[in-house]
Protein backbone atom coordinates (compact mmCIF):
# COMPACT_ATOMS: atom_id res chain seq x y z
CA UNK A 1 0.00 0.00 0.00
CA UNK A 2 1.30 3.66 -0.86
CA UNK A 3 2.34 6.09 1.34
CA UNK A 4 -1.00 8.25 0.34
CA UNK A 5 -3.28 4.76 0.32
CA UNK A 6 -2.41 4.87 4.10
CA UNK A 7 -2.74 8.31 4.62
CA UNK A 8 -6.06 8.10 3.19
CA UNK A 9 -6.98 5.20 4.95
CA UNK A 10 -6.05 6.39 8.43
CA UNK A 11 -8.28 9.45 7.64
CA UNK A 12 -10.86 7.27 6.34
CA UNK A 13 -10.76 5.46 10.41
CA UNK A 14 -10.68 9.26 12.10
CA UNK A 15 -13.13 10.77 10.81
CA UNK A 16 -16.20 9.82 12.82
CA UNK A 17 -13.86 11.47 15.48
CA UNK A 18 -13.97 14.64 13.76
CA UNK A 19 -17.46 14.72 12.82
CA UNK A 20 -18.89 14.24 16.10
CA UNK A 21 -15.98 16.75 17.76
CA UNK A 22 -18.00 19.33 15.52
CA UNK A 23 -21.61 18.03 15.88
CA UNK A 24 -21.06 19.02 19.53
CA UNK A 25 -20.81 22.56 19.50
CA UNK A 26 -23.21 23.85 21.46
CA UNK A 27 -21.82 21.57 24.43
CA UNK A 28 -18.96 22.01 26.06
CA UNK A 29 -17.05 18.15 27.30
CA UNK A 30 -16.50 17.13 30.82
CA UNK A 31 -13.92 15.07 31.21
CA UNK A 32 -12.43 12.51 33.93
CA UNK A 33 -9.25 10.74 33.67
CA UNK A 34 -9.44 12.23 29.61
CA UNK A 35 -12.70 10.84 29.05
CA UNK A 36 -16.03 12.75 28.45
CA UNK A 37 -18.31 11.75 31.26
CA UNK A 38 -20.74 14.76 30.76
CA UNK A 39 -21.10 17.95 28.90
CA UNK A 40 -22.96 20.94 29.47
CA UNK A 41 -24.93 23.57 27.75
CA UNK A 42 -23.23 26.58 26.86
CA UNK A 43 -26.57 27.91 25.51
CA UNK A 44 -28.39 27.62 28.46
CA UNK A 45 -25.88 28.43 31.22
CA UNK A 46 -26.75 31.78 32.96
CA UNK A 47 -26.04 33.68 35.87
CA UNK A 48 -29.34 33.45 38.64
CA UNK A 49 -29.68 35.21 41.56
CA UNK A 50 -30.53 33.96 44.79
CA UNK A 51 -34.08 35.30 45.80
CA UNK A 52 -33.21 35.04 49.55
CA UNK A 53 -29.79 37.19 48.96
CA UNK A 54 -27.53 38.96 47.09
CA UNK A 55 -26.06 36.07 46.02
CA UNK A 56 -25.09 35.03 42.02
CA UNK A 57 -25.33 31.51 41.25
CA UNK A 58 -24.74 29.91 38.17
CA UNK A 59 -27.37 27.85 36.15
CA UNK A 60 -26.43 24.27 33.77
CA UNK A 61 -27.99 21.60 32.43
CA UNK A 62 -25.76 18.93 32.28
CA UNK A 63 -26.16 15.99 29.94
CA UNK A 64 -24.64 12.66 31.29
CA UNK A 65 -22.89 10.35 28.57
CA UNK A 66 -24.82 7.27 27.12
CA UNK A 67 -24.97 4.47 29.26
CA UNK A 68 -22.69 1.97 27.10
CA UNK A 69 -25.68 -1.08 27.41
CA UNK A 70 -28.87 0.77 26.70
CA UNK A 71 -27.88 4.31 25.28
CA UNK A 72 -29.89 5.96 27.92
CA UNK A 73 -28.97 9.42 29.60
CA UNK A 74 -30.00 12.20 31.63
CA UNK A 75 -30.23 15.85 31.50
CA UNK A 76 -29.80 17.69 34.86
CA UNK A 77 -30.44 21.19 35.77
CA UNK A 78 -27.86 22.18 38.53
CA UNK A 79 -27.32 25.45 40.37
CA UNK A 80 -23.72 26.26 41.36
CA UNK A 81 -22.55 28.55 44.18
CA UNK A 82 -19.04 30.30 42.83
CA UNK A 83 -17.74 31.04 46.28
CA UNK A 84 -19.29 28.07 48.06
CA UNK A 85 -18.02 25.04 46.34
CA UNK A 86 -21.67 23.46 46.47
CA UNK A 87 -24.25 22.07 44.22
CA UNK A 88 -27.90 21.64 44.07
CA UNK A 89 -29.82 19.71 41.35
CA UNK A 90 -33.14 21.10 40.36
CA UNK A 91 -34.65 19.00 37.76
CA UNK A 92 -33.44 15.17 36.39
CA UNK A 93 -35.06 14.10 33.02
CA UNK A 94 -34.12 10.53 31.69
CA UNK A 95 -34.22 9.63 28.10
CA UNK A 96 -33.84 6.06 26.39
CA UNK A 97 -31.89 5.82 23.50
CA UNK A 98 -33.98 6.79 21.44
CA UNK A 99 -34.93 9.95 22.98
CA UNK A 100 -38.59 9.05 25.01
CA UNK A 101 -38.72 10.15 28.71
CA UNK A 102 -38.10 7.48 31.23
CA UNK A 103 -38.46 9.77 34.37
CA UNK A 104 -38.72 13.77 35.18
CA UNK A 105 -38.14 15.13 38.78
CA UNK A 106 -38.05 18.40 39.66
CA UNK A 107 -36.94 20.04 43.32
CA UNK A 108 -38.26 23.18 44.60
CA UNK A 109 -35.59 25.78 45.18
CA UNK A 110 -34.47 24.66 49.30
CA UNK A 111 -32.00 26.04 50.87
CA UNK A 112 -30.88 22.85 52.54
CA UNK A 113 -30.54 20.99 49.29
CA UNK A 114 -27.34 22.57 48.67
CA UNK A 115 -24.55 19.60 48.79
CA UNK A 116 -20.53 20.08 49.34
CA UNK A 117 -18.66 19.36 46.14
CA UNK A 118 -16.38 16.48 47.67
CA UNK A 119 -13.05 15.89 45.83
CA UNK A 120 -12.89 13.32 43.11
CA UNK A 121 -16.47 12.64 42.42
CA UNK A 122 -18.60 13.52 39.15
CA UNK A 123 -20.27 16.69 40.77
CA UNK A 124 -16.07 18.28 41.60
CA UNK A 125 -15.62 17.66 37.30
CA UNK A 126 -18.86 19.34 36.63
CA UNK A 127 -18.42 21.96 38.97
CA UNK A 128 -14.96 22.85 37.70
CA UNK A 129 -15.77 22.26 34.09
CA UNK A 130 -18.71 24.36 34.64
CA UNK A 131 -17.03 27.35 36.71
CA UNK A 132 -14.01 27.67 34.05
CA UNK A 133 -16.23 28.11 31.32
CA UNK A 134 -17.89 30.96 33.90
CA UNK A 135 -15.23 32.81 34.21
CA UNK A 136 -13.86 32.83 30.67
CA UNK A 137 -17.31 33.98 29.55
CA UNK A 138 -18.27 35.99 32.38
CA UNK A 139 -18.67 39.20 30.33
CA UNK A 140 -21.28 37.53 28.16
CA UNK A 141 -22.83 35.87 31.22
CA UNK A 142 -23.32 39.43 33.31
CA UNK A 143 -24.24 41.17 30.27
CA UNK A 144 -27.32 38.61 29.81
CA UNK A 145 -27.86 38.98 33.63
CA UNK A 146 -27.77 42.20 33.55
CA UNK A 147 -30.46 42.37 30.82
CA UNK A 148 -32.46 39.97 32.37
CA UNK A 149 -32.87 40.97 35.79
CA UNK A 150 -35.80 40.27 37.51
CA UNK A 151 -36.77 44.31 38.13
CA UNK A 152 -36.01 44.57 34.31
CA UNK A 153 -38.54 42.21 33.73
CA UNK A 154 -41.20 43.30 36.36
CA UNK A 155 -40.98 46.59 34.12
CA UNK A 156 -41.37 45.22 30.80
CA UNK A 157 -44.19 43.38 32.24
CA UNK A 158 -46.39 46.22 33.64
CA UNK A 159 -45.78 48.26 30.32
CA UNK A 160 -47.05 45.09 28.61
CA UNK A 161 -49.96 44.73 31.22
CA UNK A 162 -50.24 48.91 30.97
CA UNK A 163 -50.43 48.38 27.13
CA UNK A 164 -53.13 45.83 27.51
CA UNK A 165 -55.44 47.71 29.44
CA UNK A 166 -54.89 50.55 27.45
CA UNK A 167 -56.18 48.40 24.68
CA UNK A 168 -59.18 47.11 26.80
Amino acid sequence: MSQVGLLAFAFLLCLPFFTAAQTTGRFEDIQSDGATIAQFDTETISYEKDPYSREVWISVWIKTSPDDYDQSYSLNHYLLRKDKREILVLDRIGYTGSGRILYQTANVYEPSLWDPVIPETTNEYYYTAVLRYAKANDKKLLQAYNKDKPQNKLITTARTIGDFLRVY
